[in-house]
């Protein structure tokens, strides 16, 4: 299955399969405000997806249950009513990296 996330307004995610472009799994409520990036990452035989929202806050979650794994609550300071702005991983070492409106850049390791 290949999947696309999408990010939303409304705090939620959707999971598409790229192959029968249809919608896989919603994921209601994901943020308490809107989703401004998402990212995958591959870390011990599973897929995780990493979110983050204009509230500061990342997410992880392993999308073979999807359940959340990790909440980073002030992963980055608002501005300007924005607060994660990017979100890339490296596909050969599970870390994974957050930047924000505070100008700030964040480095976290993924553990499950």
């Amino acid at each position: 299955m290949s999947l696309v996330a999408t990010a939303h307004e409304n705090g939620s995610i959707n999971l598409y399969d790229f192959n029968s472009n249809k919608i896989v799994k919603t994921i209601t409520d994901a943020h308490k405000e809107s989703v401004s990036s998402v990212s995958f990452a591959n870390h011990s035989g599973g897929l995780n997806l990493i979110s983050g929202s204009h509230d500061g806050s990342v997410n992880l979650m392993d999308l073979r249950n999807y359940r959340t794994t990790a909440t980073i609550p002030k992963a980055h300071g608002k501005k300007y009513d924005e607060g994660v702005m990017c979100i890339a991983s490296h596909s050969k070492i599970p870390f994974f990296a957050t930047g924000g409106a505070d100008c700030n850049i964040s480095i976290y390791e993924l553990n499950h």
